[in-house]
């Protein structure tokens, strides 16, 4: 064979193998997606309790912002880092912890990919009277 076959070949069997690489990855994120559908199907709003919010929150550890970015949410039924970052004029950083804490708080769901969180108060009073019965304690 002459050259020029030879690195064709060779060429063609790397760009075949990189195919099927390529293939066996996207099976494996195909499973895990629907893995993770399956889970989040059988997500319901979370059983928080008093004491629960308190050890992992903790009233000392909330942002000053907690409850501002809390009723932001719930008004406007949508939530993100980015979301609550352009509204409130904060950093990226300090959103996304705020986020964390309204996720413990049990006051948004779990991340979903690239699907907003669920908020789980619809109404501003609800909330106002969860924040409160928070700050009780």
């Amino acid at each position: 064979m002459n050259l020029f076959i030879k690195i064709f070949l060779k060429h063609r069997n790397v760009i075949a193998k990189k195919s099927k690489e390529t293939r066996i990855n996207t099976t494996r994120v195909e499973k895990q997606q629907q893995v993770t559908k399956t889970n989040s199907n059988d997500y319901s709003s979370p059983d928080v309790t008093e004491t629960s919010v308190k050890h992992k929150v903790g009233l000392k550890d909330k942002d000053d912002l907690f409850e501002d970015a809390a009723r932001l949410v719930v008004r406007y039924q949508q939530t993100s880092a980015t979301f609550i970052q352009r509204n409130m004029a904060i950093g990226y950083n300090r959103s996304s912890r705020i986020i964390d804490q309204l996720e413990i708080a049990g006051i948004v769901g779990p991340y979903e990919r690239s699907k907003t969180r669920q908020v789980f108060f619809t109404d501003e009073y609800s909330l106002e009277e969860y924040l409160n019965s928070l700050n009780e304690n």
